[in-house]
């Protein structure tokens, strides 16, 4: 490797300094990192020791005991005070509460101690990291992580200085029992804060350096841009060391702040219980109950510690996920250059050397796990919240393959050609195939537009599509500068228009209901309506936000039909225009339904119906327009990976009875044969290789069309849970309490038509992927039926790569890193509003048995509210 010079190293040692020394000092100011430390400095034992060192450990040691002294302290007189005459359960949960909350406090007090030797030795081997990084001509972006740890600070002075002002209000006590709120409450949680700041700032550090390695790979990828390196496999060697010892960083940072991370998670999860359960005591006792400042104030602090320990989770959680994304990019991008080097051994040797590191250490189901006990995953918050085979028939071998690459025959006729050509024969053959190319292309753009034309449409006249937005450069003559500002501005306005009719209808809508209902009813309603507009926004701005995706989509799925067509498949857009061109009629009847009910049921009047049409319809349309726009990006991926395999499978019969008669084999064709080109094409090892390339494509739309819809994914499933548990309590008191009438049948009709409405947008999101997850997990399986003791190096070689890259794409797909997308997911939904259900059920049952009661006392200073003709989604006034 190449000498560093002592300016660089010194310019390194202060940008990883930098990134974290306002974190580190301020921990020094609350015991959490040993005063005396130097960061990028060797830890000496203290026999070698100035003695005012020591005075400085020993002042640094009895500092730490007075912290956990005055925690404990405060939390046995605040138990012994207020909670010794509370509810058993509710005493139960405060002493966990206070027993894990100074557990953590003697924690971080203790590994203080333990600071000096792991931060030397961290920083040392990142700064080492960080050289070997700048030979490859690649650097670590260490103020950017400097910049968010900054920020991460000062959100969390703002945060605290905040809790602490709406403590002092609510109590109205700034003496001893607002000091002893403070030390009990307020600094074992900025303790907390700040250690898990910690372990996110090094996690940041080294999802940087990962991508720092993606960063050389990617640009050694690109001919134009490849860092300046004498040998290839050099380089890849270098990197895979590099990304080992990222693998062991992140092991010991996980494994230095594993028990604390533990005790995080169970103090956030109880601390989440009583804070929702003070919530429900705050909120759910009617509207006639009057107000005080102080319980005011005392709400807000509840809200405010409700969402401290969210955040806490999430900078567990997200930092990790970060990382391992990172980490789990370098797989893909191995391969994409990987081709390039199949002559060359020693270079082709180190990258399959690193792929199979990956695949050992850092596989897309390896997760880091505090303690053993929990996996840092995001999908951990989906657990968390859940605690508080009928396919489509495979589309059809016999359809006709466009242009059917007439320059070749059928396979077993062209096997008989010799792979070496003259020059004369292999000059036509190019140029002919580049013509025809050139014709595929065209052909295929036009059948990928003509299967998109209906939906784009649509979509523009709900505004979930912008305007101008073209799938390919070119299609139609471009705008000039001022025309297309003016389209884009009409555009925008459209677009707010409709998300302030959704708002300020929802607004109205709400304004109608009786606020005297149960506490999780109301909730409920309140998430629902929060949920839609949130949805609605989130579409509207998103799509003029991510504008540039539809053309990058569009081009990149071309290109892969195209590559498809050189392998002799082809994507079947006609089938994809006729399943989209029904899911659309399905659609407009649906909806055309919906509105025949809700106008009925709002008694022909228009402005009630203009208005629930507005709350529900219209933004249900929207909602389910953009999923159809994430089901059909995911259809054409299905097609291709199935295009893939077909292809495979075609090959691999081919190879089989390469050595066969010709009359024999004439008699097995049929004509569902798969045609090749011919020429310099047909090369089974160059095919297989070409599919290979498209597979991890592929993988890569499949990856960017997952985190482009993600977030949409999420809102969506989690509104449409909360409209499912709403829909079947209506059923269910639709048909047990009140006497029938004409009304209820337009309602209950209703109901009904919502329940279809929201388990189809949950298998709008879950099936398409399914059926990408299944073909996509097909390849395996057929690679593995070619003979692997044919005469065939390349061929050979090129089949171990293909399946050496499966093992990297493979896993689950996420949104967002918080739901996984399968169908399992669904018996997951239905077991948890089975249980939601009976919750509601039994609230309702204790309030009906207290309006009993009170009628029947007619002394009772106060009723119960009723609230059995409460409007929500499926139940319009």
């Amino acid at each position: 490797m190449a000498y560093v010079p002592a300016a660089i190293q010194s310019f390194f040692q202060l940008n990883l300094k930098r990134s974290l020394f306002r974190l580190l000092t301020i921990g020094q100011v609350f015991g959490l990192v040993a005063w005396d430390l130097e960061p990028l400095e060797p830890d000496r034992p203290t026999t070698k020791l100035h003695w005012f060192r020591k005075l400085i450990r020993a002042t640094n040691q009895g500092y730490c005991l007075m912290i956990i002294v005055a925690i404990g302290t405060a939390t046995v007189r605040h138990h012994s005070s207020n909670t010794a005459n509370a509810f058993f359960a509710i005493r139960t949960l405060y002493l966990t509460e206070n027993v894990i909350v100074n557990v953590i406090v003697l924690l971080a007090m203790l590994e203080c101690q333990r600071s000096r030797p792991f931060y030397s030795t961290l920083l040392n081997e990142l700064f080492e990291l960080g050289k070997k990084l700048h030979d490859c001509d690649a650097s670590i972006n260490f103020p950017h992580v400097e910049a968010i740890t900054d920020r991460l600070l000062a959100c969390a002075v703002l945060y605290f200085s905040t809790s602490s002002l709406v403590d002092w209000l609510a109590d109205y006590d700034p003496s001893c029992t607002f000091l002893c709120h403070s030390v009990l409450y307020i600094l074992p949680n900025v303790i907390n804060v700040l250690a898990l700041y910690q372990y996110a700032a090094l996690q940041l550090i080294i999802a940087a350096c990962y991508r720092s390695v993606n960063s050389v790979l990617a640009r050694y990828h690109d001919r134009q841009a490849r860092p300046k390196v004498r040998d290839c496999a050099e380089l890849v060697e270098t990197l895979r060391r590099i990304h080992l010892k990222l693998g062991d960083l992140t092991g010991r940072v996980v494994g230095r702040f594993g028990s604390l991370i533990v005790c995080t998670v169970l103090s956030s999860f109880v601390v989440l219980n009583m804070e929702l359960f003070n919530v429900y005591k705050a909120t759910g006792r009617g509207s006639k109950r009057v107000w005080s400042a102080s319980e005011g104030f005392r709400l807000v602090h509840t809200m405010l510690w409700i969402g401290m320990h969210g955040a806490k989770i999430l900078l567990i959680l997200y930092p990790g996920h970060r990382a391992r994304v990172e980490c789990e990019r370098t797989g893909p991008t191995l391969y994409q250059i990987a081709s390039r080097y199949e002559a060359a051994g020693r270079s082709n040797s180190a990258l399959m050397k690193f792929a199979g590191q990956l695949l050992l250490l850092h596989g897309k189901r390896h997760h880091c796990k505090a303690c053993g006990l929990i996996t840092l995953d995001l999908t951990l918050i989906s657990k968390e919240l859940h605690e508080e085979d009928v396919l489509p028939m495979d589309p059809r071998e016999s359809r006709d393959v466009p242009c059917r690459l007439a320059l070749g025959g059928s396979v077993g006729q062209t096997g008989k050609h010799s792979s070496s050509c003259t020059g004369t024969s292999l000059c036509a053959s190019s140029r002919s195939m580049v013509l025809e190319l050139l014709s595929n292309r065209h052909l295929f753009r036009n059948e990928f537009l003509h299967s998109a034309h209906r939906l784009l449409r649509v979509c523009q006249v709900f505004g979930t599509v912008p305007w101008e937005v073209t799938l390919f450069a070119h299609v139609t003559q471009p705008l000039s500068c001022w025309r297309e500002r003016l389209f884009r501005t009409l555009n925008a306005l459209y677009s707010l228009a409709l998300g302030l009719v959704v708002l300020a209808a929802t607004v109205l809508q709400h304004a109608e209901f009786h606020r005297d209902m149960p506490f999780v009813t109301h909730m409920l309603y309140i998430s629902e309506y929060s949920m839609e507009n949130g949805v609605v926004m989130m579409v509207l701005v998103g799509c003029h936000y991510q504008r540039d995706c539809y053309r990058h989509y569009g081009e990149q799925l071309l290109a892969v039909a195209v590559d498809l067509s050189l392998c002799g498949g082809t994507v079947d857009f006609p089938r994809i225009e006729t399943i989209f061109n029904r899911v659309l009629a399905c659609i407009t009847l649906f909806f055309a339904g919906v509105l025949t009910v809700d106008l009925l049921y709002n008694e022909l009047v228009v402005w009630r119906f203009a208005r629930s049409s507005a709350v529900y319809t219209l933004s249900n349309v929207i909602n389910v327009l953009a999923l159809l726009q994430y089901a059909y990006v995911l259809y054409v991926l299905y097609f291709c990976y199935y295009d893939t395999n077909r292809l495979l499978a075609s090959y691999n019969r081919h190879l089989l009875v390469r050595g066969a008669d010709d009359t024999r084999y004439e008699r097995r064709r049929g004509v569902h044969e798969i045609v090749l080109p011919a020429g310099a094409l047909y090369d089974y090892a160059h095919l297989i290789d070409l599919l290979r390339r498209t597979h991890l494509r592929l993988a890569q739309l499949l990856e960017q069309a997952n985190g482009c819809f993600g977030v949409l994914i999420v809102f969506t499933t989690t509104a449409s849970f909360v409209v499912l548990s709403l829909q079947f309590f209506e059923i269910y008191r639709a048909t047990t309490v009140r006497p029938w009438t004409v009304t209820d049948t337009y309602l209950l009709v209703y109901t009904v038509l919502w329940i279809v409405l929201h388990a189809a947008k949950v298998l709008m999101i879950l099936y398409p992927a399914h059926l990408v997850q299944r073909e996509r997990d097909r390849t395996g399986p057929i690679l593995c039926h070619f003979n692997p003791a044919a005469l065939d190096s390349a061929l050979n070689s090129a089949l171990a790569k293909f399946s050496s890259q499966l093992l990297h794409v493979q896993g689950p797909q996420t949104a967002c890193g918080v739901i996984n997308l399968e169908m399992t997911l669904i018996s997951t939904m239905v077991g948890a509003l089975t249980t939601y259900l009976v919750i509601l059920i039994q609230f309702d049952t204790a309030i009906t048995q207290g309006q009993t009661a009170d009628s029947n006392d007619p002394s009772s200073s106060s009723s119960l509210p009723n609230d059995t003709n409460t409007p929500g989604n499926g139940t319009t006034t």
